[in-house]
């Protein structure tokens, strides 16, 4: 008795599969199903690919131009750094460069209007500058098409060609992509650029006359400089040299937050005499640090860069003179830079707007990534469950 009523389940199973598998409405059903979830499921899987694929790191740093022709060694030229987004939308670019320093040297960088946000100050040495730039707070500008980043001013030194490399161990961008991660570098690719200069005129200027002027021409011959007596028999006294001449000197930012702040001198100069070139350039900071700057002098117009860290707060006096080839040294152009002291312990009333260093950042901190694994396993669990209710709907 026991036996009959523990098989009556299973050949009552069994009859159970074998009706439906009997049943013709259950089998063009289950082939209809098919036909219907295997599209889904492939249509579903290639919007997941497309998804990974737009979330991927695509942008690009490039020059333009590719390739710079200058005609003289006299004749500085610009370059600039651009940006392609890609598939991203980017709000930071954050770029260093290299170059050959014993051909080249850099003047100035500037930012585009198009990331008009310094994140970090342009950062010159022997060789290689880095500058870091944003769109600003309003991240609705973040670009989406190729814009321009910033532009470099580079002077040339010797004649012959020169390549101009981004640094991708250090150089990245930052996207807001809703695909993209805040902290994601999404820099694909960089491209390099090459400069030649065609000719080693204008370094020293010994083409044209010295100086000093030779003497007279014949005795008893008309000069207006000679003294009462000069009768012609003494040469024309050379004529004074004058000292170079301070032009600009601009503090970038003059005023900021607590130490230890970078800060950004430009300084211009030129020389007024006919064969006169600025030697050097001296910056004082007003904290007992001087720098001389001798790479890339040489020249009748300069225009230096250099940084600076002031490591405590305070009002500083900071200047810059020139010296010529002839020993004269220029006026001093000088600017204040207000520092303040290292915040203590005890948090102030003004620390509260220093912490905020990254008006960009809060915003990409709240970008949730979109499109993951658990889209596409809810998306196949659906598919599933419609082929299994159906199955069993067909069967009863």
């Amino acid at each position: 008795m026991s036996t009959l009523l523990k098989s009556e389940p299973i050949n009552f199973g069994f009859y159970f599969i074998v009706k439906i598998l009997k049943n013709k409405f259950f089998l063009i059903g289950n082939l209809v199903l098919l036909l219907i979830a295997i599209p889904l499921t492939l249509f579903f899987v290639k919007k997941q690919q497309e998804l990974r694929s737009s979330a991927a790191p695509s942008s690009i740093l490039s020059f333009v131009p590719a390739n710079i022709t200058s005609s003289t060694q006299c004749a500085s030229f610009d370059v600039d750094v651009m940006v392609n987004p890609g598939n991203n939308i980017v709000s930071i670019v954050d770029f260093y460069i290299t170059y050959d320093p014993t051909k080249l040297d850099v003047l100035s960088i500037k930012e585009s209007t198009a990331f008009p946000a310094v994140v970090r100050a342009t950062s010159l040495s022997a060789g290689a500058a880095n500058m870091s730039v944003s769109v600003g707070a309003d991240v609705t500008k973040a670009v989406q098409t190729t814009s321009k980043v910033a532009t470099i001013s580079f002077k040339p030194k010797v004649a012959g060609p020169v390549q101009l490399q981004f640094d991708s161990t250090k150089s990245r961008v930052f996207s807001l992509a809703p695909a993209d991660q805040p902290t994601e570098n999404v820099l694909s690719s960089a491209t390099s650029s090459t400069a030649t200069i065609s000719s080693d005129a204008c370094t020293t200027g010994s083409s044209g006359p010295t100086a000093t002027p030779g003497p007279t021409s014949g005795a008893g011959g008309p000069n207006p400089t000679s003294g009462v007596g000069g009768g012609g028999t003494q040469p024309t006294s050379a004529p004074t040299s004058q000292a170079p001449i301070c032009a600009d000197f601009t503090v970038t930012p003059s005023s900021t937050g607590a130490a230890p702040v970078s800060v950004l001198f430009t300084a211009k100069g030129n020389d007024p005499d006919t064969n006169g070139l600025i030697a050097k350039t001296t910056f004082t900071f007003g904290d007992g640090q001087v720098q001389d700057v001798t790479d890339g002098m040489n020249l009748k117009n300069v225009s230096v860069q250099t940084n600076h860290t002031y490591q405590s707060g305070g009002t500083f006096n900071a200047g810059v003179v020139f010296t010529d080839n002839t020993g004269k040294v220029s006026l001093a152009c000088n600017q204040s830079v207000i520092i303040q002291g290292t915040p203590s312990a005890q948090v102030s009333p003004t620390s509260a707007p220093i912490a905020t260093t990254a008006p960009t950042a809060a915003p990409l901190a709240d970008v949730p990534p979109s499109g993951g694994i658990g889209q596409t396993i809810g998306v196949m669990g659906a598919i599933l469950l419609t082929v299994i209710g159906g199955l069993v709907f067909l069967a009863l």
